[in-house]
């Protein structure tokens, strides 16, 4: 009599496991990829491109509805990064309208969200901000202060954060700010 061999453990193993996999995937309570994240971010990111847009032409209202816009798309995916950029260039965009009470109150709320997320980068950017805001005011040392942590904060995380923060832009508008500040001092 001739008996039949079973199926290798191998195969039962990779079968059991691909029949859990499969049971997991079809289970509503198993983690999922948020759908949408990846729209989200790119609205987001449209949102502010249109807002800078609006900046470059001193049409400060609507470049902050565009970044108020990006501000909610980046809020609505929890991108830390994102909301922290929002809130900064909403500073900017009233700091540039002359609103300097809620250019801090953004560039506060950018540094808040920038701490939490560890981003150097972007804390440099709020720091330079609230030092714009200082300097507009007439408060030079406190500008200067301001611009020097931003330096700091820029060129914390070495040549891989400059990279991250695009180039190290927040360097070079952080040590052009220092500088201005500096020079007015005499």
């Amino acid at each position: 009599m001739t008996r039949l061999k079973s199926p290798t453990p191998q195969f039962g193993t990779c079968a059991a496991v691909f029949l859990i996999a499969a049971l997991l995937a079809s289970c509503s309570s198993a983690p999922k990829v948020p759908e949408g994240i990846f729209d989200a971010r790119n609205k987001a990111a449209e949102f502010a491109k249109m807002g800078d847009t609006f900046m470059a032409k001193a049409q400060f209202a609507q470049a902050l509805q565009y970044y108020s816009d990006a501000l909610k798309a980046n809020s609505a995916v929890d991108d830390l990064a994102g909301v922290a950029a929002s809130h900064a260039s909403m500073g900017r965009a009233y700091l540039a309208a002359g609103e300097t009470d809620a250019a801090r109150l953004e560039y506060q709320a950018s540094l808040e969200y920038a701490r939490f997320a560890g981003l150097t980068s972007a804390q440099s950017v709020a720091t330079a901000g609230l030092g714009e805001i200082a300097f507009t005011l007439g408060a030079k040392e406190e500008a200067l202060a301001a611009f020097e942590e931003a330096v700091t904060l820029a060129t914390a995380g070495g040549k891989a954060a400059a990279k991250a923060a695009k180039d190290g832009k927040p360097l070079a508008v952080a040590l052009h700010d220092k500088a201005v500040a500096k020079a007015s001092l005499g």
